[in-house]
């Protein structure tokens, strides 16, 4: 019968292993950061993020839930992309402070803001990398009047990715669009008669099949979450 210590050790030795292989899978990010270097693209590919977590969960073993994995491999894909840029949040009240920190990480930089209206602000002025705004009320239309600012807000990604829906939503803007993740929302703003309302069309903009409502004003596209 295996004692108790043979375990620890067993499990010391894994620890081990896993300290190692997320070295390596530091150094690998930075390869990938230095190769995106020439081309100005983003480090943050919240469509790439979505399809890892996907593929993750589903392997996982059912005594590992898709939230935990979740959680353990969102503080991974932030402590790597810490390597090639700033993390830094601006967001609003509850439950803006708490997704933010869920999903970008203890280490991130976050700033609490008055208004959806200043987080859209300090990410178009690059004060902040992305910001965090709460789905409460009619949050799209701070969005809808960002034309005066020198960059354009998108959404990128919607909060919780994988969680109970009832913790609170909220969406993930930034100055850049969002890449596709194999199974994603478009957002638009639509305007007729009775006012602005806010439309979900399935798939991501970029998407050749996708189908854009008459008039829409496109938004951003993000990964489509499980909430459980």
């Amino acid at each position: 019968m295996t004692n108790l210590n043979e375990l620890r050790r067993e499990i010391d030795g894994i620890d081990d292993q896993l300290l190692t292989l997320l070295g390596r899978r530091i150094e690998i990010g930075r390869a990938v950061a230095r190769s995106k270097a020439p081309n100005g693209g983003p480090f943050l590919r919240p469509g790439r993020e979505a399809a890892i977590l996907r593929r993750l969960s589903a392997a996982a073993p059912a005594a590992i839930s898709p939230a935990v994995i979740s959680r353990i491999w969102r503080q991974i894909l932030v402590a790597n992309l810490a390597q090639q840029t700033a993390v830094t949040v601006a967001t609003t009240g509850v439950p803006g402070p708490i997704l933010a920190r869920d999903h970008f990480g203890v280490s991130a930089e976050v700033h609490v803001l008055a208004d959806g209206r200043a987080v859209i602000e300090a990410v178009a002025a690059g004060d902040a990398l992305v910001g965090v705004i709460s789905c409460d009320g009619a949050w799209w239309q701070d969005l809808c009047n960002g034309d005066t600012l020198s960059v354009q807000p998108r959404v990128i990604a919607r909060l919780p990715f994988f969680g109970p829906a009832n913790m609170g939503q909220a969406v993930v803007v930034a100055g850049f669009d969002s890449d596709p993740s194999g199974d994603d929302i478009s957002l638009y703003a639509v305007s007729d008669d009775a006012g602005q309302t806010l439309r979900e069309v399935a798939g991501h903009a970029e998407e050749t099949d996708h189908r854009a409502p008459a008039g829409g004003r496109w938004l951003g596209s993000y990964a489509r979450p499980s909430h459980r």
